[in-house]
């Protein structure tokens, strides 16, 4: 079997002190080195790879392209999928990706189960699909699109979960709205209880939408267009009853939510005049927040946000479409245009990745793209670094020296040194109380 090798690029860890109040008590952090991809048993495979997710327990997917008969890196050539676990010593192919020319993970559950889109040729119709650690990949039911995200399992039937992506209403790429194939319209499946997807947000009136993640409770970050107007909506599937969230983004002139958390947080991009922007809109808040870039950015986007509310997408120094990174891989970022951001809460900042992480020291140019940041069961956190600290797993895409990679990378909080520092005097008093009783 042919297999996706992950070759781990250093140890050395990175102690970074982040201006603000963080999460909680957390105002640092240490990084791993990111890993590389690395590809054998593979004559043909390219220099590009793209990790898109991860879950808790730290399975990492994403692809990889074959070469084509020139040599080149084209948008157009075989893509392969890939999953990888902790020690990230190798990885395999996801089951059935063999037949297809192209297949691109977007999300991957708590169990294994893997989501994305699939194409039989580098031409042919874009289908949803999902995937099991046990089963084969097939495509969903109810027609071409795109699968974006996935819930962990509802109950304990291995089956019973939501997927959400998009639709198109015929063969050709409907996010195109020059190919006239009309428009994509958002889509929920649920495998253990549907026997087709249900087609767009009930009871939310559009001309066009999309959904880009689900949580557990079953809100669904996406975005709508309704009058020539796209919004970014946070969809409660169970009350079938949504929220456009552009109205807590004063002058933006679009946006898209693509990230949910737990919690119910939002994180999206926003379009102004001048200048992109990442947001987050709480769960039962009625204002955004918006993540500023470093001084020689010039916009934001965010891709991914954890339970706790950490942030990851890019940073850009160009105005406009900071957050495209086209799903399919045709519009990669350009080497010293783009930067991975982390944004915590409370620090009002985009942090750039590739400085905060040391990757520079590892043989990366830069970071890229952060595309997923994922909290790691803290039993495998554990196990791995030795600490009950939360950790946080983050993927995406960079320049690993001239040569675009996938990279994984871990950043593990440490407790602001007050918050240690008054555990340590509670801990003193508690031991002087304790020995005045003994005494007494």
């Amino acid at each position: 079997m042919r297999t996706v090798k992950l070759l781990w690029i250093g140890t050395m860890a990175v102690a970074w002190t982040i201006p603000g109040e963080g999460i909680g008590a957390v105002t640092d952090f240490t990084f791993s080195q990111p890993f590389a991809l690395q590809v054998t048993g593979d004559a043909g495979a390219g220099p590009f790879s793209r990790a898109t997710a991860a879950n808790a327990s730290g399975e990492v997917v994403g692809y990889y392209r074959v070469r084509t008969s020139t040599g080149g890196d084209s948008p157009a050539a075989t893509s392969r999928g890939f999953t990888a676990n902790p020690p990230y010593a190798s990885a395999t192919r996801i089951p059935g990706a063999d037949t297809y020319s192209r297949l691109f993970p977007w999300g991957v559950n708590n169990a294994g189960v893997i989501v994305g889109s699939a194409r039989q040729t580098a031409r042919s119709p874009l289908y949803p699909f999902y995937a099991t650690p046990s089963t084969a990949v097939p495509g969903l039911t109810g027609g071409y699109g795109e699968a974006k995200g996935v819930q962990n399992s509802l109950t304990t039937s291995p089956r019973n979960f939501g997927i959400v992506g998009y639709m198109c209403p015929s063969t050709v790429d409907c996010r195109d709205p020059a190919a006239g194939a009309g428009s994509p319209t958002a889509f929920y499946f649920n495998p253990g209880t549907d026997t087709a997807a249900t087609s767009g947000f009930p009871n939310w009136s559009a001309d066009a939408s999309q959904a880009n993640a689900i949580n557990d409770q079953g809100t669904i970050a996406g975005t709508y267009t309704l009058g020539g107007h796209t919004h970014a909506l946070r969809y409660d599937w169970n009350s079938r009853s949504g929220e456009d969230l552009n109205g807590y983004l004063q002058g933006a002139i679009s946006s898209q939510g693509n990230a949910i958390n737990a919690a119910g947080d939002v994180a999206g991009t926003a379009a102004f005049a001048d200048f992109d922007r990442a947001f987050v809109v709480a769960a039962g808040g009625k204002s955004a927040t918006l993540l500023d870039p470093e001084s020689s950015f010039v916009s934001t986007a965010a891709a991914g946000i954890a339970d706790d509310g950490v942030v990851v997408g890019t940073m850009c120094k160009a105005a406009q479409d900071c957050g495209r990174f086209d799903d399919l891989g045709d519009n990669n970022p350009q080497q010293g245009k783009n930067a991975a951001m982390l944004w915590i809460a409370g620090a009002n900042k985009a942090f750039n990745l590739t400085a905060v992480s040391g990757a520079s020291t590892s043989g990366w140019t830069e970071l890229s793209f952060a595309e997923s940041v994922t909290k790691l069961d803290a039993d495998l956190t554990r196990r791995l670094y030795g600490t009950s600290a939360d950790a946080y797993l983050i993927t995406g895409v960079g320049y690993f020296g001239a040569e675009r990679r996938a990279f994984a990378l871990t950043a593990i909080a440490v407790p602001e040194p007050r918050a240690t520092a008054l555990l340590a005097a509670g801990m003193l008093v508690l031991g002087l109380a304790h020995l005045v009783r003994r005494r007494g």
